[in-house]
């Protein structure tokens, strides 16, 4: 009975580790960037794992985060690098993965951002 408790003990302290290693240090490892043509979400500074050009982006949003578990799919990419808090949300006009959750520090100033690089890009491509 006493070693049952301490496994219960051990994996219970092992989901908290996870979850505050998730909460608070994947945003050093998972982090969003805005390139010249396009949002990259990169591990490590260098490794991309989504790359999306902003004229293929629409429809930028800011959601709960318990709206994003339940909504997209299987064709969206879930890049979050944290477990709570607003979720920005947006569509991708092509590919197979054409919706994505991004979990940036400060969900209104990242959105706000993305909008404007997506109409800079639209109007650099009206241009032309």
């Amino acid at each position: 009975m006493q070693r049952a408790f301490y496994y219960g003990l051990i994996f219970l302290s092992v989901i908290i580790l996870i979850g505050l290693f998730y909460q608070y240090l994947l945003r050093y490892i998972l982090i969003y960037r805005f390139k010249d043509k396009g949002l990259a979400a990169v591990y490590f500074g260098f490794v991309t794992v989504m790359y999306v050009k902003y004229e293929e982006i629409e429809d930028v949003r800011i959601m709960p985060l318990k709206d994003s578990l339940f909504r997209g799919g299987m064709r969206t990419l879930r890049a979050g690098n944290k477990l709570t808090g607003p979720v920005v949300a947006f569509k991708r006009t092509k590919g197979v993965m054409n919706q994505f959750f991004l979990t940036p520090g400060d969900p209104a100033v990242f959105a706000e951002e993305l909008k404007n690089k997506i109409a800079s890009a639209l109007k650099v491509e009206t241009t032309h």
